[in-house]
């Protein structure tokens, strides 16, 4: 039947079906998705010949969830895969939620759209009850929440350094006897990257693969990026090699990372660049991120006239660079300014002008270290003058605790009393909003960051006696 001749029917029959289907009718002729009282999506994906909705799958919720959440993403970003600015995600996010409660009222939404729903929350960046609270919500439905919809929670989790939520989603996933596979394992393993608890990340190989799982190269990624040093990492692509893993770009990135735990500076530089040599060679690189890697290698070691003829070597070829290229040069600016060497004051100018030219999106780092740089030369007019730009589109940076901090800091150094408590103030404004307690603002506080230093390669304290990777393996979750 042609959508047309249609379209007469649905007039007819709209107000009993609207209010049975959740407020919408669909039926597709033509190749085209005929809508009947529902605005609640921009556009419905294309789908089988498909009748009334309440003849769609578990399958096609899932599909129609991914469909239009990747439209709206278009919408901001070239790729979908892109993470989602921090102004987009509320409208997003509360789209998202629109669409899942129509796949619920139409009575379509089980495990696997559920799923989806739980991979997209992590992909922008979730991290509260919206998603944490699935599994509980999918038992109360009386569905089974599989191991990708946990996978989903601890990765977010772990990208954030969560640590008591993900302690809190593992319990869950012992109480449901779902058990872990390599994915849970690589999220475990971001979590140590995270707190720079490099040994933790071997530790948690060793426990895959005592469980019979085989590394991918995801896990990779990780191990090399947590090797003592390059040597190390050697060892580790021997290893991906033996298991015929084939090297990415993204490996040459992890050993990069390596090069900052060798012990002398001068061989982590050469280390280095013999890598971005032989990357090159293999036609894997040099990338945008093995180049930022070399970069956070040359301020690690103190190696600031390499970071600036990189940076400017690439600005003059015109090779387009990311925030995060400029984060890490003014960053290292900062350190100098410090040190007392005013001239990367300048430097950080002109590197801070040529990044915002064109455009703001996803530079707020950008804006911080430039922040920390005047912190650093005590320079109270220009990082006035900088707080002040933050208008419009990038308020977002201006009320952020990583741009306040060091503002306040410098306010507490010149001893403008009157100030620092201005910035103390609308920051615990801000914390009051997120049910940060008392006790925790003033700890934040008392630990507000100086100008950046050289830092350290050690790691944190170990997390518990019990470390998380060894509970994914206790008698209640053991893999077969």
């Amino acid at each position: 039947m042609r959508a047309a001749t249609l379209r007469p029917i649905l007039k007819l029959r709209a107000a009993p079906l609207a209010k049975r289907y959740g407020g919408r009718l669909v039926l597709q002729g033509e190749n085209r998705v005929v809508q009947h009282g529902y605005t609640g999506v921009d556009k419905l994906p294309v789908l089988p010949e498909l009748g009334v909705v309440d003849r769609w799958s578990d399958n096609e919720g899932s599909e129609y969830l991914h469909s239009n959440y990747n439209s709206r993403i278009r919408k901001h970003y070239d790729s979908p895969g892109r993470p989602v600015n921090v102004t987009e995600r509320t409208p997003l996010l509360r789209r998202l939620a629109m669409d899942l409660a129509q796949l619920e009222g139409c009575r379509v939404a089980g495990v696997l759209t559920y799923t989806t729903y739980a991979e997209l929350l992590a992909r922008a960046g979730v991290t509260g009850s919206m998603l944490t609270s699935l599994p509980t919500k999918m038992h109360s439905l009386d569905l089974a929440p599989g191991v990708r919809v946990y996978n989903a929670c601890l990765q977010t989790l772990a990208n954030f350094g969560k640590l008591d939520k993900m302690w809190a989603v593992r319990r869950m996933m012992r109480a449901d006897g779902v058990q872990p596979d390599i994915y849970t394992y690589n999220a475990v393993m971001t979590l140590y990257l995270k707190r720079k608890e490099w040994d933790m990340v071997a530790e948690t190989l060793k426990a895959l693969l005592a469980c019979g799982l085989s590394p991918i190269d995801i896990t990779y990624d990780k191990v090399l990026a947590a090797a003592n040093g390059p040597a190390d990492a050697r060892k580790y692509v021997k290893d991906m090699k033996h298991r015929n893993i084939a090297l990415k770009p993204t490996h040459y990135v992890s050993m990069l990372a390596a090069c900052m735990r060798e012990p002398d500076p001068k061989q982590a530089v050469i280390e280095a660049e013999r890598l971005i040599a032989e990357a090159e060679a293999e036609s894997l690189g040099p990338t945008t991120q093995q180049y930022d890697a070399l970069l956070a290698v040359y301020r690690e070691t103190g190696q600031y006239e390499g970071m600036d003829r990189l940076l400017w070597e690439r600005v003059d070829a015109k090779v387009p660079l990311s925030s995060h290229s400029y984060a890490l040069y003014l960053s290292a600016c900062a350190i100098r300014v410090q040190e007392k060497d005013d001239i990367y004051v300048q430097n950080a100018e002109k590197c801070f002008k040529k990044a915002i030219t064109g455009s703001s999106h996803g530079f707020g780092p950008v804006y911080t270290q430039m922040l920390r740089v005047y912190t650093a030369a005590r320079d109270v007019s220009k990082a006035e003058h900088l707080d002040t730009t933050l208008k419009g589109s990038l308020k977002h940076i201006r009320t952020s605790a990583s741009f306040q901090l060091p503002l306040l800091r410098l306010y507490r150094d010149i001893g403008d009393t009157g100030k620092a408590q201005r910035v103390t103030a609308s920051l615990k404004s801000r914390w009051r909003t997120l049910k940060y307690t008392d006790a925790q603002m003033e700890s934040m506080l008392k630990q507000s960051p100086r100008n950046p230093t050289r830092t350290s390669s050690g790691g944190l304290k170990p997390i518990h006696s019990d470390s998380l990777a060894t509970s994914l393996t206790s008698a209640h979750v053991v893999l077969s």
